[in-house]
Order: structure tokens, then C-alpha cells, then sequence
């Protein structure tokens, strides 16, 4: 990414049936917990994070329980000086 403004992160998560399933999605960066949402599925949702530093580079990924525990793979935010 160039600029320093900041990072959106869009997600969505869905029951594989289409049923309404009560979940908590963790947003993490880097390995800490940075957000946390409660609701039920289809839950979608758009959240604003500080850039990385210059030449940092950061990973994003969700982590979704119940009914099963479900970890994304990891995304990867650089930021060009």
C-alpha cells in the first residue's frame, strides 16, 4: 500500500448451510486481538486499522467460533515509504 491512510478490512462470514449461526469473529494483526464481533451469520462487517509503519509489514486474519473454530489464512499489509 502507498500513503499512510488507513487499512480497510472487509470481512464475511457465512454458514455453509444458510442458517443463522451465532458466532464471535476475532480480528487479529500480527497476533493480538484487535476487534472482536458478536452476532449471528451472514455477518459482515467493514473496519478502519492504522497502516503499518513504513517498510513495516503486518498480517491480518480472522478467527470465527462456534460452532467450529475456523482460523483464515493470514493477509499481508505493507506499507511503501
Amino acid at each position: 500500500m502507498t500513503g499512510g491512510g488507513p487499512v480497510r478490512v472487509r470481512l464475511r462470514v457465512t454458514a455453509s448451510d444458510g442458517t443463522e449461526q451465532a458466532v464471535t469473529v476475532q480480528l487479529i494483526r500480527s497476533g493480538s486481538v484487535v476487534e472482536v464481533l458478536r452476532g449471528t451469520t451472514p455477518l459482515a462487517a467493514t473496519l478502519l486499522a492504522d497502516p503499518p509503519a513504513p517498510r513495516a509489514r503486518e498480517y491480518f486474519r480472522l478467527a470465527v467460533e462456534p460452532p467450529h473454530e475456523l482460523l483464515s489464512n493470514p493477509i499481508f499489509v505493507a506499507r511503501r515509504a
